[in-house]
């Protein structure tokens, strides 16, 4: 089976869409890592994949590209 490395963003609203996809790896054998915010730590490990805090310091940087007029302006 395979080892997967998964980074997860900062932002909410895009950690949880690619969830699915990753309980379903995990489901069929392999072996998933998640990188992500220390609030979702936790609920990761529980779904059985390898958890572990992003450096804080990453955490700490205010998304704010939903302020953007446009998405290139983002």
């Amino acid at each position: 089976m395979a080892r997967l490395l998964t980074y997860m963003s900062t932002s909410q609203g895009h950690v949880y869409p690619p969830v699915d996809m990753l309980r379903e790896l995990t489901r069929r054998g392999h072996e998933v890592h998640v990188r992500t915010r220390e609030a979702d730590v936790d609920r990761f490990a529980k779904l059985g994949m390898h958890a572990d805090r992003i450096d804080p310091r990453i955490e700490e940087i205010e998304c704010d590209d939903w302020r953007a007029r446009t998405q290139s302006g983002a």
